[in-house]
């Protein structure tokens, strides 16, 4: 009965994304740090994004590179912040769940440097919740 999804679990994954990676993500771009990472994300980890899919293995260091290349993009872009324009959350087991956002990527001046659909994977792992995968889509779009 425990494999059944619960508002817990809703609750626990929409405080562990929101609450706890999106700021470590938006500090770790800020100063750099794509070492921040291991504590959120999975490995192997599936990406898709507009320039098409990838699997990156923390352990050949092809998550980090990646993530390192995001923030140099965004650095050189004046990133401050990112803001949740909209959210959804879904359980599907007591092990996991989804976490679908609309988030605008903000320069200091407060104005878009991207925006951006995305789709994250999330499973309960033994070190903690993970993502596992993440599909992002630039978008122009006001809601998901």
């Amino acid at each position: 009965m425990d494999s059944i999804p619960s508002a817990q679990t809703t609750a626990e994954l929409t405080v562990w994304f929101f609450d706890d990676y999106l700021p470590a993500w938006t500090a770790a771009a800020l100063r750099d740090d794509p070492a921040f990472i291991g504590a959120y994300w999975a490995s192997p980890l599936w990406v898709g994004d507009d320039r098409g899919p990838a699997t990156l293995m923390r352990d050949d260091d092809a998550v980090r590179h990646w993530v390192a290349s995001t923030f140099a993009r965004l650095r050189s872009e004046d990133y401050a912040r990112t803001a949740v324009l909209s959210q959804r959350v879904i359980a599907h087991t007591a092990h996991g769940g989804t976490v679908d956002v609309l988030w605008a990527r903000v320069r200091r001046d407060e104005s878009e440097i991207e925006r951006l659909a995305v789709h994250f994977t999330v499973v309960r792992t033994q070190e903690g919740l993970r993502a596992v995968a993440i599909q992002a889509h630039a978008t122009d779009a006001g809601a998901i």
